[in-house]
Protein backbone atom coordinates (compact mmCIF):
# COMPACT_ATOMS: atom_id res chain seq x y z
CA UNK A 1 0.00 0.00 0.00
CA UNK A 2 1.29 3.70 -0.86
CA UNK A 3 2.74 5.26 2.57
CA UNK A 4 0.96 8.27 3.19
CA UNK A 5 3.79 9.42 5.05
CA UNK A 6 6.44 9.80 2.18
CA UNK A 7 6.27 12.90 0.51
CA UNK A 8 6.13 12.68 -3.13
CA UNK A 9 6.67 15.12 -5.55
CA UNK A 10 3.90 16.45 -7.77
CA UNK A 11 2.80 14.47 -10.33
CA UNK A 12 3.31 15.94 -14.10
CA UNK A 13 2.48 13.77 -17.41
CA UNK A 14 5.62 14.71 -18.90
CA UNK A 15 7.74 13.13 -16.56
CA UNK A 16 6.47 9.51 -18.22
CA UNK A 17 7.61 10.86 -21.96
CA UNK A 18 6.09 12.68 -24.69
CA UNK A 19 3.08 10.78 -25.54
CA UNK A 20 3.47 7.51 -28.04
CA UNK A 21 7.50 6.59 -28.52
CA UNK A 22 8.04 3.53 -30.12
CA UNK A 23 10.23 1.40 -27.92
CA UNK A 24 10.05 -1.50 -29.51
CA UNK A 25 11.84 -0.30 -32.54
CA UNK A 26 10.00 -1.56 -35.16
CA UNK A 27 8.64 1.95 -36.53
CA UNK A 28 5.20 2.06 -35.27
CA UNK A 29 4.31 4.14 -32.51
CA UNK A 30 3.01 2.32 -28.86
CA UNK A 31 -0.54 3.56 -29.80
CA UNK A 32 -0.54 2.15 -33.27
CA UNK A 33 0.94 -1.38 -32.22
CA UNK A 34 -2.19 -1.47 -29.35
CA UNK A 35 -4.37 -0.59 -31.97
CA UNK A 36 -3.15 -3.38 -34.33
CA UNK A 37 -3.21 -5.86 -31.72
CA UNK A 38 -6.31 -5.15 -30.31
CA UNK A 39 -8.54 -4.68 -33.23
CA UNK A 40 -9.92 -6.71 -35.83
CA UNK A 41 -9.74 -6.51 -39.62
CA UNK A 42 -7.44 -2.95 -39.18
CA UNK A 43 -6.53 -1.64 -42.40
CA UNK A 44 -3.02 0.03 -42.08
CA UNK A 45 -2.07 3.43 -44.12
CA UNK A 46 0.83 3.73 -47.09
CA UNK A 47 3.48 3.48 -43.53
CA UNK A 48 2.30 0.07 -42.52
CA UNK A 49 1.60 1.41 -38.98
CA UNK A 50 -1.26 3.80 -38.83
CA UNK A 51 -4.39 2.08 -38.54
CA UNK A 52 -7.15 3.42 -40.52
CA UNK A 53 -9.88 1.16 -39.86
CA UNK A 54 -10.76 -1.74 -37.48
CA UNK A 55 -13.11 -3.39 -35.48
CA UNK A 56 -12.90 -3.66 -31.26
CA UNK A 57 -15.13 -6.60 -31.71
CA UNK A 58 -15.40 -7.37 -27.37
CA UNK A 59 -14.29 -3.12 -26.04
CA UNK A 60 -13.70 -4.32 -22.69
CA UNK A 61 -14.86 -2.04 -20.22
CA UNK A 62 -18.24 -1.76 -21.80
CA UNK A 63 -18.62 -5.11 -23.94
CA UNK A 64 -19.69 -3.15 -26.74
CA UNK A 65 -18.12 -3.77 -30.58
CA UNK A 66 -16.40 -0.41 -31.94
CA UNK A 67 -15.71 0.30 -35.78
CA UNK A 68 -12.83 2.49 -35.35
CA UNK A 69 -12.08 5.18 -38.10
CA UNK A 70 -9.02 7.72 -38.35
CA UNK A 71 -9.65 10.91 -38.35
CA UNK A 72 -7.67 10.79 -41.89
CA UNK A 73 -10.81 9.27 -43.61
CA UNK A 74 -13.29 10.97 -41.91
CA UNK A 75 -13.51 9.07 -38.38
CA UNK A 76 -12.60 10.28 -35.12
CA UNK A 77 -9.32 8.45 -33.41
CA UNK A 78 -10.37 9.32 -30.23
CA UNK A 79 -13.53 7.07 -30.30
CA UNK A 80 -11.24 3.69 -29.12
CA UNK A 81 -8.24 5.42 -26.75
CA UNK A 82 -5.41 3.68 -25.55
CA UNK A 83 -5.81 3.00 -21.34
CA UNK A 84 -3.19 2.50 -19.20
CA UNK A 85 -4.87 0.05 -16.88
CA UNK A 86 -3.05 1.43 -13.76
CA UNK A 87 -3.21 5.08 -14.72
CA UNK A 88 0.24 7.18 -14.72
CA UNK A 89 -1.00 9.46 -11.80
CA UNK A 90 -1.57 6.32 -9.96
CA UNK A 91 1.53 4.69 -10.77
CA UNK A 92 3.10 7.82 -10.03
CA UNK A 93 2.15 7.84 -6.44
CA UNK A 94 2.89 4.17 -6.34
CA UNK A 95 6.37 4.70 -6.68
CA UNK A 96 6.92 5.44 -10.02
CA UNK A 97 8.23 9.21 -9.32
CA UNK A 98 11.21 7.45 -7.85
CA UNK A 99 12.05 6.22 -11.26
CA UNK A 100 13.94 7.37 -13.83
CA UNK A 101 12.59 9.10 -16.96
CA UNK A 102 13.49 6.04 -19.01
CA UNK A 103 11.80 3.86 -16.60
CA UNK A 104 8.65 5.98 -16.28
CA UNK A 105 8.65 6.62 -20.87
CA UNK A 106 8.93 2.24 -20.64
CA UNK A 107 5.84 1.78 -18.20
CA UNK A 108 3.64 4.59 -19.90
CA UNK A 109 4.27 2.03 -23.50
CA UNK A 110 4.74 -1.39 -22.11
CA UNK A 111 1.99 -2.94 -24.39
CA UNK A 112 1.17 -5.19 -21.05
CA UNK A 113 -0.03 -1.91 -19.48
CA UNK A 114 -2.21 -0.82 -22.37
CA UNK A 115 -6.10 -1.21 -23.66
CA UNK A 116 -7.80 -0.32 -26.64
CA UNK A 117 -11.14 1.00 -25.16
CA UNK A 118 -13.74 3.30 -25.66
CA UNK A 119 -12.80 7.19 -26.09
CA UNK A 120 -15.77 8.55 -23.31
CA UNK A 121 -15.20 5.40 -21.15
CA UNK A 122 -11.94 5.98 -20.93
CA UNK A 123 -12.33 9.56 -20.03
CA UNK A 124 -14.63 8.80 -17.77
CA UNK A 125 -12.34 6.72 -15.98
CA UNK A 126 -9.74 8.92 -16.00
CA UNK A 127 -7.08 8.33 -13.41
CA UNK A 128 -9.07 6.86 -11.27
CA UNK A 129 -8.45 3.36 -9.73
CA UNK A 130 -10.72 0.13 -8.67
CA UNK A 131 -12.19 1.61 -5.62
CA UNK A 132 -13.29 4.23 -7.30
CA UNK A 133 -14.12 2.93 -11.13
CA UNK A 134 -14.36 -0.32 -12.36
CA UNK A 135 -15.34 -1.25 -16.17
CA UNK A 136 -19.51 -0.97 -16.69
CA UNK A 137 -19.09 -4.28 -18.15
CA UNK A 138 -19.11 -6.81 -14.80
CA UNK A 139 -17.50 -9.55 -16.97
CA UNK A 140 -14.40 -8.28 -17.24
CA UNK A 141 -13.86 -7.25 -13.86
CA UNK A 142 -12.24 -10.39 -13.00
CA UNK A 143 -9.67 -9.84 -16.19
CA UNK A 144 -9.34 -6.10 -15.36
CA UNK A 145 -8.77 -6.75 -11.46
CA UNK A 146 -5.86 -9.41 -12.48
CA UNK A 147 -4.03 -7.62 -14.96
CA UNK A 148 -4.40 -4.43 -12.46
CA UNK A 149 -3.14 -6.67 -9.93
CA UNK A 150 -0.02 -8.17 -12.25
CA UNK A 151 0.86 -4.79 -13.46
CA UNK A 152 1.28 -3.63 -9.77
CA UNK A 153 3.60 -6.19 -8.60
CA UNK A 154 5.46 -6.61 -12.09
CA UNK A 155 6.22 -2.89 -11.49
CA UNK A 156 6.47 -3.15 -7.75
CA UNK A 157 3.90 -0.15 -7.65
CA UNK A 158 2.17 0.33 -4.65
CA UNK A 159 -1.40 0.88 -4.57
CA UNK A 160 -3.74 2.87 -2.86
CA UNK A 161 -5.49 1.47 0.24
CA UNK A 162 -9.34 1.29 -1.50
CA UNK A 163 -7.75 -0.05 -4.86
CA UNK A 164 -6.80 -3.04 -2.89
CA UNK A 165 -9.25 -3.87 -0.93
CA UNK A 166 -11.30 -3.51 -3.94
CA UNK A 167 -8.89 -5.91 -6.13
CA UNK A 168 -9.26 -8.44 -3.12
CA UNK A 169 -12.91 -8.40 -3.32
CA UNK A 170 -13.10 -9.04 -6.78
CA UNK A 171 -10.25 -11.56 -6.95
CA UNK A 172 -11.89 -13.24 -4.32
CA UNK A 173 -15.11 -13.73 -5.82
CA UNK A 174 -13.57 -14.55 -8.80
CA UNK A 175 -12.15 -17.70 -7.52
Amino acid sequence: MIDERVAIPPYRRADFGDGWVDVDRNGCSTRQDILQRDLEGEALAADECTVLTGTLRVEPYTGATLEFAHDRIGGDSQAVQIDHIISLSAAHRGGAWAWSYEERVVFANDPATLLAVDGPTNSAKGDRGPGDWMPEDPGFWCEYAGRYTQIAHDYALAVASEDKRMLVDVLEACG
